[in-house]
């Protein structure tokens, strides 16, 4: 069993055959010509940069080192560009049955996010609407995926449930502004927000240790495969601008065409949903940039700046 995991290293940590599962994997060569491996682990508490010097590599069989593969790693945790990276000096075979030990996961459990999201939509009045969530969730791979899904493959809310906690996150962040705007029609603000990313139930495949994209997600994309999801669920009562404004809120969601939108969020509604994604986006990408990282400044590619870490601590 494992009692080793990744947010419990620090550097200095002696790892003897601590299972870990290989996220990524990157062959390079050194000033002389040598092969080293660059490896990302990771677990369900998160991922950790490895090496595997030539020194080491030459006693390794490295047929066993694959993206996806759970491996027990020997070695130590050093200091490298103020973070913590692992130095591998062996890796062995081992039991892989036991997966959730291995992927990484929300700190918060899905079915406490899943109660959270069911008292936000139980607020929904709009009869169309609360049968379309009813036909959804009766279909129970859809559920399971829900539940358990990340939102992305490398990008933000890239664990396991990361869908389901991206999708809460947008939910409450609407919820602060009803009062505000009473003219807003929250039940498609809600409703919105729930399939706004639902297509990547379909554009991810996870389940396996190591999420990848599938072919259809590949050629389509989540935004496209999104709208199919209203016409499968929605009853065939509800009024067809219902439909509409649904399918354009997943158009429009990620706000701009140079980012992926095939249309403008052009209600108040699409602005919202639009907005809520953007900044649940970016606030998790921004903590991931800084998480575990020394005082300074780290660069976050995805967010395209540097990020300063380490700004609450600073006392005057």
């Amino acid at each position: 069993m494992k009692t080793l995991f990744v947010s419990d290293i620090v550097i200095g940590t002696v790892l003897s055959g601590v299972p870990f599962a290989i996220s990524e994997k990157k062959q390079g060569t050194d000033k002389n010509g040598a092969n080293f491996f660059d490896l990302t682990l990771s677990d369900k508490t998160g991922e950790i940069k490895a090496k595997i010097w030539p020194d080491a590599l030459v006693r390794i069989d490295t047929k066993l080192i694959s993206t996806g593969k759970v491996l027990s790693f020997s070695g130590v945790a050093v200091e490298f560009k103020e973070n913590v990276q692992l130095n591998i000096h062996d890796v062995g075979q081992v039991d892989e049955t036991k997966l959730d030990e291995y992927v990484q996961a929300s700190t918060f459990s899905a079915e406490n996010l899943w109660s959270k999201l069911t008292t936000i939509t139980d607020k929904i009045q709009n009869p169309h609407l609360k049968s379309f969530l009813d036909n959804m969730w009766a279909d129970s791979e859809l559920l399971r995926k829900f539940k358990y899904w990340p939102a992305g493959n490398s990008y933000h809310h890239n664990f396991r449930s990361g869908l389901l906690q991206h999708v809460l996150e947008c939910l409450q962040l609407a919820e602060g502004v009803d009062d505000f705007y009473p003219a807003l029609d929250m039940d498609i603000v809600r409703v919105g927000i729930i399939v706004h990313d639902i297509g990547k139930l379909e554009e991810i495949d996870a389940d396996s240790i190591t999420p990848k994209y599938s072919l259809v997600g590949s050629v389509l994309g989540h935004v496209y495969l999104g709208t199919q999801y209203v016409d499968k669920y929605m009853p065939a009562a509800a009024p067809q601008k219902l439909n509409w404004h649904l399918k354009h809120i997943i158009l429009s969601h990620h706000g701009s065409k140079e980012h992926g939108s095939p249309m403008l969020p052009a209600t108040p509604e699409a602005l919202l949903v639009a907005s809520c994604d953007h900044a649940s986006f970016h606030l998790n990408m921004g903590m991931k940039a800084i998480q575990d990282q020394a005082a300074g400044t780290e660069y976050s590619k995805h967010l395209d700046r540097w990020m300063w870490s380490g700004a609450n601590s600073i006392s005057e």
